[in-house]
């Protein structure tokens, strides 16, 4: 069931509270009419399925980028991972699968390049900033899978506050984050509640 205004309306509740999520953002750089362009959910969930040369975008720094590359590579797909941080799946470190992540990605070919930041897209080059050097470098792929921030599904909660009713939201409808930062929305909201 879709649940919209109207259906919160006809259901009368005291209060509502929004867990709607998040959905893919687009970068500014990547031309929304480039259909070589996608998101990493749309891969995963088999929406798309990539080959050839394939350049991943990691600017979340988890599983989403380093995952999805495997499953790329897995494929028969040349597979190369840009970041703008200093390594790529940073943040594996704390869940101590950072390691086994490169030990994995040398065994299937996997390509690592960091502190590159995306600049901007003409045809099929995408061009990356080197950040310490400032120098462009370009990379010519035949797909881009971009793990980037999402950004929140709150349009339900922003029509329900112009309707005056009592609403809070959770999770990555307030702003995308990990799931230990729904779990203390909830509390949070949870202990609001009483």
């Amino acid at each position: 069931m879709t649940v919209d205004a109207a259906e919160v309306a006809r259901r009368r509740p005291d209060r509502v509270i929004v867990a709607t999520g998040s959905v893919p953002a687009r970068p500014w750089w990547a031309p929304a009419d480039a259909e070589w362009i996608v998101d990493v959910r749309d891969v995963l969930c088999g929406a798309v399925h990539p080959e050839g040369e394939v350049l991943v975008l990691d600017e979340l720094g988890f599983h989403q980028a380093t995952s999805v590359a495997e499953l790329l590579a897995d494929r028969g797909a040349s597979v190369e991972i840009v970041t703008p941080g200093m390594v790529v799946g940073q943040d594996l470190g704390i869940t101590l699968d950072l390691e086994n992540f490169w030990i994995r990605a040398q065994a299937k070919g996997i390509t690592q390049s960091t502190e590159l930041v995306p600049m901007g897209v003409e045809g099929h080059v995408v061009n990356l900033q080197h950040h310490p050097t400032q120098q462009t470098v370009t990379r010519s792929p035949d797909w881009l899978v971009l793990a980037v921030p999402p950004t929140p599904a709150d349009g339900l909660y922003h029509e329900l506050v112009a309707t005056g009713a009592d609403v809070l939201r959770v999770g990555d409808a307030v702003a995308p984050r990990r799931a230990h930062a729904a779990v203390i929305d909830g509390e949070r909201v949870g202990a609001a509640l009483v």
